[in-house]
């Protein structure tokens, strides 16, 4: 997923090289611009194409250039420069995008799935796609090696059972998660 996000972190660093192409602007907001969205585009396809695990550290660096950015912007509109909104905007962007990208520094290798009495129903080893579907590599009640495909009908129907509720606790519900997982790492290196 942190991939995933920073190759969009190089859409908005191609925009900034391109956008004052688009808007004409001169000297200063042109070198910025051209500045700042050379170095995001290095930075985020360097950490997109990297082999080995992700490490937050070159998103880190993105985040300081977002700020720059966001800087850039508010100067530019007090002093009438006339590159300010596209400038906070996509320093925004890029620092909401590097943020995400930094929560997903752990990849792990399978999750589970349980009843309301605590029993393992699904332990899911990978997700993938194949030919148009979603593929679920499993394990069903703890012995069925399964392999379940997911028609794109079927989401969305499931998309459609979606209540409100639902929505509103999922911001929580996710933070709860991330917090729970990044303790479970931390006790796993504790105990190395």
């Amino acid at each position: 997923m942190a991939k995933f996000l920073n190759m969009f972190l190089a859409v908005f660093g191609l925009w900034l090289v391109v956008s004052p192409l688009f808007f004409g602007y001169e000297t200063i907001g042109l070198a910025m611009h051209e500045a700042a969205g050379i170095l995001i585009l290095i930075l985020a396809i360097a950490t997109a194409v990297r082999k080995k695990d992700y490490k937050p550290v070159l998103n880190y660096f993105t985040i300081a250039i977002g700020l720059a950015c966001i800087v850039m912007g508010i100067v530019s509109l007090i002093t009438a420069m006339g590159f300010g909104a596209n400038a906070i905007i996509v320093g925004v962007l890029i620092i909401a995008f590097s943020l995400l990208a930094t929560l997903f520094k752990t990849k792990y290798s399978g999750a589970s799935f349980y009843d309301d009495k605590g029993v393992s129903m699904l332990d899911l080893e990978r997700l993938g796609v194949k030919d148009g579907n979603i593929v679920l590599e499993a394990l069903l009640l703890q012995r069925m090696p399964s392999a379940v495909h997911i028609n794109p009908e079927e989401v969305w129907k499931i998309l459609t059972m979606i209540p409100p509720e639902f929505l509103f606790a999922m911001p929580k519900y996710l933070y709860k998660g991330y917090k729970l997982c990044k303790m479970q790492d931390a006790a796993a290196k504790a105990q190395k």
